[in-house]
């Protein structure tokens, strides 16, 4: 007795698996090959998954699928050629997500080509595999990509740094005129208290307390090579300062000019630029021609750039040293 017992034990525990190991291949199947356009009858399940010596019927099909609706997944009916047939029809994104991921991870220049093909390739099996093509979209973008390989380590490294409350050290890469990639400054260790990854026109940055110039700055992640974590604590941040104006006043991440307040003469058809450079809250008034603008900024080469690009119909007013600073950058230029 004790024998048969154990046997029937044996047999019921291979049944189980065997079913088990059936229901996660066709949460599988289902997950990876069907959609709304592309279901799988009943018919075609039996004789798929009665292949491996496993006879299934119509019941079995019926409970196995209503066995994972039980457990959350969205696996709906479909009528193919008078068959029933199922298919899921939804994942963990909506095709317009993940194509919008797509489009992030092509734009961003900070990922280089190989990553960025990595990327996409995991993203499409969020998908199933006839709508994964849709997807396959990183030959069109115009970004110019990074070639550092280790940008997703440092960034990872740095965000470990910044919730550890960590100082980094690393050194900082630049070109020369004959296109080499070398270390900036004779391959000095910078020092830095990270306190923030900002992300700004398709590039990482990091803000924090770098050690060299005793104030915060910023550093492109893509140019920062042999990354460590340190177990020193952090730096306190300056006094009044603030993350979100930082990234405001030090205008596109460029330059460490003066903060100051600013005044710009518009005509009235460049609210929109001046919009989306500084958010909709931005200081206007009205004038008989157009509008001024009042914005806090870094008055750095980068920000007389902004103006210049349009030029003349947006004018720096005040203060005279930010005046006179834009028209000595334009005279050099010219020469």
């Amino acid at each position: 007795m004790q024998s048969f017992v154990q046997d029937g034990m044996q047999t019921e525990g291979i049944r189980m698996s065997t079913n088990k190991s059936r229901i996660l291949r066709l949460l599988s199947y289902l997950y990876h090959y069907t959609d709304e356009d592309h279901p799988i009858t009943t018919e075609e399940i039996i004789e798929k998954y009665s292949s491996d010596g496993e006879i299934l019927n119509r019941k079995t099909v019926y409970a196995d699928i209503q066995a994972l609706q039980d457990e959350g997944w969205d696996i709906r009916k479909a009528k193919a050629n008078k068959f029933n047939a199922y298919y899921m029809a939804s994942r963990e994104f909506t095709q317009e997500e993940l194509k919008l991921l797509v489009d992030a991870v092509c734009a961003a220049q900070f990922i280089d080509r190989k990553t960025t093909r990595s990327l996409i390739e995991k993203l499409q099996g969020f998908t199933s595999q006839s709508k994964a093509q849709e997807l396959d979209r990183y030959l069109y973008t115009a970004a110019v990509k990074t070639v550092n390989s280790q940008v997703m380590e440092t960034i990872d490294l740095i965000y470990r740094a910044i919730q550890g409350g960590k100082k980094i050290s690393f050194r900082y890469y630049t070109y020369t005129a004959g296109k080499q990639r070398v270390q900036r400054h004779g391959g000095e260790v910078y020092v830095l208290s990270p306190y923030a990854l900002v992300w700004d026109n398709n590039r990482y940055y990091v803000i924090g307390f770098s050690e060299k110039i005793r104030k915060e700055g910023q550093f492109r992640v893509d140019r920062i090579g042999e990354a460590m974590l340190l177990e020193e604590k952090q730096q306190k941040p300056s006094k009044g300062f603030t993350i979100n104006r930082y990234v405001k006043t030090k205008f596109g991440m460029f330059g460490d000019g003066k903060t100051q307040k600013v005044v710009l003469d518009c005509d009235q058809d460049r609210m929109d630029a001046v919009i989306d450079r500084f958010g909709e809250k931005v200081k206007t008034l009205l004038t008989e021609n157009g509008f001024r603008a009042e914005v806090e900024v870094s008055t750095s080469p980068n920000f007389y750039a902004w103006v210049f690009t349009y030029a003349p119909q947006i004018r720096i007013q005040a203060p005279a040293e930010a005046v006179q600073a834009y028209q000595e950058m334009v005279r050099q230029a010219g020469q």
